[in-house]
This record gives structure tokens, sequence and C-alpha cells, in this order.
């Protein structure tokens, strides 16, 4: 009896599992860029030290951009004109002068809902002065290639 009992309660579970699985017919619907839902992208450029002015594509993005987060003070960005495909942005980068790289990240918004997340890395610069003559170790004059505990 008791072995019945546990067919008869294994019959109705698969029968609750069957009811559930099959041909569901609330599946998303697509818009007609592919996507059903905002999706998050990263993208990333590095930029070289001594900076300028370069133009990328957001090869994710299908919309036009809609906004662009704040970027810190040595670097601008903003969209190009949008016609059709991926859009594209201006960056505008000042020379970084420090030893060490340098990186943001910004976010970029389409009109579609969906989000690039640009890691903008600039590499490093001499971390120096830019005059000549005026580093203790300039290998360029001999002047000033000395050790730098020498007396004067």
């Amino acid at each position: 009896m008791k072995r019945i009992g546990t067919y008869i309660a294994a019959f109705i579970c698969f029968g609750v599992i069957a009811a559930c699985g099959g041909n569901d017919d609330t599946e998303p619907t697509l818009d007609p860029d592919g996507g059903s839902s905002p999706k998050l992208y990263t993208q990333s450029i590095t930029i070289p030290a001594k900076g300028g002015e370069q133009s990328m594509t957001l090869i994710d993005l299908r919309s036009a951009i809609s906004s662009i987060g704040s970027t810190p003070a040595w670097v601008v960005i903003s969209p190009k004109q949008y016609t059709t495909g991926a859009p594209s942005i201006k960056l505008e980068v000042e020379e970084n002068k420090a030893s060490a790289e340098r990186k943001c990240d910004v976010s970029i918004l389409a009109a579609s809902g969906d989000k690039v997340v640009l890691t903008v890395i600039q590499q490093a610069g001499g971390g120096g002065s830019t005059e000549p003559g005026t580093d203790i170790d300039d290998p360029h004059n001999e002047q000033t290639d000395q050790p730098a505990n020498a007396r004067r």
C-alpha cells in the first residue's frame, strides 16, 4: 500500500512538471535592434601621453547618444553627429606630464537605454620637467649628468 502511494505521488509530480514545461506564450518580444531590454557594455581606449583629439565608434550601441557622464578635467568627451549604425564620440585629452598612467570610467547612455562604460586610459608622461637641461639626470646634457647626491 505504501508503494502505491509513492507511485501516485510521483505521477502527480511528473504531471505538475509536464504542465509547467512546453511552449510558453509569454516569451519576450524583441525590439527592432534585436535586444529585449537595455544592455550594459564595456569598451576601452588608450591615449598616448601627449594627449590630443581622437574619435572612436561605440561598437555596441545602435542608437544616438542621449547622455555622457561626468569626466575628470583632463578629458572631454562629446558625441559626433549621428546618422545610422553605431554612434561615434570625440575625445579631447590633455597631455599627461605625470610619471604614472591615468584612467577614468565614463558612462555613455544611448537613446535605446543601452549603456557603455568607457574606460579611458592615458599613458604615463615623462614625469619631470619638459625643459632640456633642468633634470639632474638628463642623459642629453653632460652638465647635469651627475649623481643626485653630488656636491656643487
